[in-house]
C-alpha cells in the first residue's frame, strides 16, 4: 500500500517541501494518512482538528489523542473548537462540513497551508455516490469527491478495509467514533445497511462504483472542457463583477436547463435553480445562493456577487472641490473623467453648491420637462432594462434634495448642462457592474 500511495502522491505532483494542513479526527484512515506521508518523507504537516463536541467526552477524549499524536510525531496543530455551533441546527453533518472547509480555507488564504490533506477512501466515494443518487443530484453529484484544486484527497484508490489492515500491520494506534455505528444519519445507513446487503450479491460494489464515479468525473471535466471552448456565443458580457447570459441563445439547445447548470457552475447554482431560469416568464424574478444572485430581463440572465450593499453610502461636499470615493465596483470622481465611464458637467452657476451623492431609493423621481413633469426612477429603470438586481447599485446625485442626475441614465431638465467639454465642474462615475 504504501508504494501505492506514493505513486498516488508523484501523480499529484506534491513537493515533500509543501506546507500540508491535514484534516485529522483521530479516526484510522486520517491517522494512517498521517504515517503515510511521514514515511513517504512529508514532514511540513500541520494537524487541523475540530472538537464539534457532539460526542460529549467521547470528543474531547479525540481532541487529547490527536494532540498527543503531533507531539509524538514532532508536527504542529491547530484544535478548532466548534462546540458552540449546533444549537438547534438539524442538518448536522453539513454544518459540521461547512465549519471545518471554512476554517481550512481561512488558513490556506492566509498562508498558513498550501494544501488540504483529506483521508477520503474508497468507500466515502462509494456512499457519496449513492447518497446523491438517492437525493437526485444529476452528474455533478454521482462524480463524488476527489482531488482538486488544493483539496487534496490521496486516500482515494484505497478502501477502508485496505487502510485498516495496513494501520493493523504496522501497530497504529486509533480512535473509533461510536457514532459511526448508528444508522441515524443518511450516509451511516448507507454505510450500515445497504452496501453491505448489495455486497453479498456484488463483492466488488465499492470498487466499482468508486471506478465508476471517478469515471464520470473525467465525462463531466471534459464536457466543462468543451462547454467553456464554445462559451462565447452565450454571454453577452462577462467580467470579474457582472455576467450576463444570453437565454435565447441557450435556448437555441436541447438540454438549455443543463447547459446553463455547466455555465453558471462555478457561481454554484443548482439543477433545479437554472431550471427555473429557463422556463421563467417573469421578468426581474430572481434567484440567490450564498455567493451569488441572478436575475432575468429582457431574455438576458444577469449575475452578481451577492451580498453587496451599497444603501448605506451617503456622500455630501460642495461643488469645486476635488472628491474620490471608491466603493470597489463603484468609482466617482471630481478630479478625473472615466473614458468608459459617465460624466455630468455643470456651468460656473453651480460652483459651491453641495451636491449629495447615494443610492436609489424606492420612490425616487426626476424632472424630466421645463413644465415640471416628473418620472419615477423605477419607472426609468424598466424603460431602460434596468434589472431588479442592480437597480440598487445606480448612483443618484442631489441638490437641494432633487435629483438631478441618475448616473448614466438621466439628467434632470432642472439642471444646466453645459456642452462645453472643457468645464472645469463635473462628476465622472464609472460602475463596473452596468
Amino acid at each position: 500500500m504504501k508504494s501505492q500511495f506514493q505513486t498516488e502522491i508523484f501523480r499529484l505532483n506534491i513537493s515533500k517541501s509543501s506546507r500540508i494542513g491535514l484534516a485529522i479526527s483521530g479516526g484510522v484512515d486520517s491517522v494512517t494518512l498521517l504515517a503515510l506521508l511521514m514515511e513517504s518523507g512529508f514532514n511540513n504537516i500541520l494537524l487541523l482538528h475540530v472538537n464539534y463536541g457532539l460526542r460529549g467526552q467521547e470528543s474531547d477524549d479525540d481532541e487529547l489523542f490527536v494532540k498527543n499524536l503531533a507531539s509524538q510525531k514532532g508536527v504542529e496543530i491547530k484544535v478548532l473548537d466548534a462546540k458552540n455551533e449546533f444549537k438547534n441546527h438539524s442538518a448536522i453533518q453539513e454544518k459540521a462540513r461547512q465549519i471545518r472547509y471554512k476554517w481550512f480555507n481561512e488558513l490556506a488564504v492566509s498562508g498558513q497551508i498550501e494544501y488540504i490533506f483529506t483521508a477520503h477512501h474508497q468507500n466515502d466515494l462509494s456512499e457519496t455516490f449513492l447518497l446523491n443518487l438517492f437525493r437526485k443530484t444529476g452528474l455533478s453529484g454521482l462524480t463524488g469527491i476527489h482531488s482538486t484544486g488544493i483539496i487534496i484527497r490521496p486516500l482515494l484508490p484505497f478502501s477502508r478495509e485496505q487502510i485498516e489492515n495496513y494501520a493493523k500491520q504496522h501497530k497504529i494506534e486509533w480512535r473509533n467514533d461510536s457514532s459511526n455505528l448508528k444508522s441515524d444519519y443518511s450516509r451511516n445507513f448507507i454505510r450500515n445497511k445497504i452496501i453491505p446487503i448489495a455486497k453479498d450479491k456484488f463483492p466488488e460494489i465499492v470498487k466499482n462504483i468508486a471506478a465508476t464515479s471517478v469515471q464520470l468525473n473525467q465525462e463531466r471535466e471534459l464536457l466543462l472542457e468543451l462547454i467553456n471552448k464554445n462559451s462565447q456565443e452565450f454571454w453577452i458580457q462577462k467580467n470579474l463583477y457582472t455576467k450576463v447570459l444570453s437565454l435565447n441563445k441557450i435556448k437555441e439547445y436541447n438540454h438549455a436547463s443543463l447547459l446553463l447548470h455547466y455555465l453558471l457552475e462555478a457561481e454554484g447554482f443548482s439543477y433545479t435553480q437554472t431550471e427555473e431560469m429557463i422556463h421563467s416568464t417573469e421578468s426581474g424574478k430572481v434567484w440567490e445562493n450564498e455567493r451569488y444572485a441572478a436575475c432575468t430581463s429582457e431574455n438576458k440572465l444577469w449575475v452578481i456577487a451577492a451580498g453587496l450593499d451599497f444603501v448605506s453610502h451617503i456622500c455630501k461636499w460642495k461643488l469645486g472641490t476635488e472628491k474620490e470615493i471608491d466603493l470597489g465596483l463603484i468609482r466617482i470622481s471630481t478630479k478625473q473623467i472615466f473614458e468608459d465611464g459617465s460624466t455630468l458637467l455643470f456651468d460656473e452657476s453651480y460652483l459651491g453648491k453641495e451636491i449629495e451623492f447615494r443610492f436609489w431609493n424606492l420612490g425616487d423621481n426626476i424632472q424630466i420637462s421645463q413644465k415640471g413633469e416628473s418620472k419615477k426612477l423605477s419607472d426609468l429603470f424598466t424603460e431602460k432594462k434596468i434589472p431588479v438586481l442592480f437597480r440598487k447599485a445606480i448612483p443618484v446625485f442631489l441638490i437641494d434634495n432633487q435629483v438631478i442626475w441618475v448616473a448614466g441614465l438621466r439628467i434632470s431638465s432642472v439642471l444646466n448642462n453645459p456642452q462645453n467639454t472643457n468645464a472645469s465642474l463635473f462628476i465622472s462615475v464609472k460602475n463596473l457592474l452596468l
